[in-house]
């Protein structure tokens, strides 16, 4: 898409040089003197797991079942052992409408 009018081409190379300062320096951008709108959600949320060890025995499972599941993600599945059709699992357990 071109751009015509001079002035509109001159603030964009601005901005982008005044970018690329920024990249370079570090510091947080700021053009034309506007501050850029504040975030409305944490992005990162931290969570203190000093008293609890519910993620060291999450841990302690992901690393016992780690090899076995490698082992069995690998393995090819025998003939005529292959999974239920939709239609079988669709006539086990039937959807029910509400009325």
């Amino acid at each position: 898409m071109p751009i015509r009018s001079t002035s509109t081409q001159h603030l964009l190379l601005t901005a982008e040089k005044k970018f690329w300062r920024c990249v370079q320096s570090g510091e947080p951008p700021l053009l034309f003197a506007i501050e850029t709108p504040r975030p409305r959600l944490a992005a990162v949320k931290v969570v203190d797991m000093t008293a609890s060890n519910l993620w060291a025995a999450c841990a302690a499972t992901y690393l016992r079942t780690r090899e076995a599941h490698a082992e069995n993600s690998l393995q090819e599945p025998e003939p005529g052992t292959s999974t239920p059709s939709l239609r079988t699992l669709a006539a086990l357990r039937p959807i029910r409408r509400p009325t």
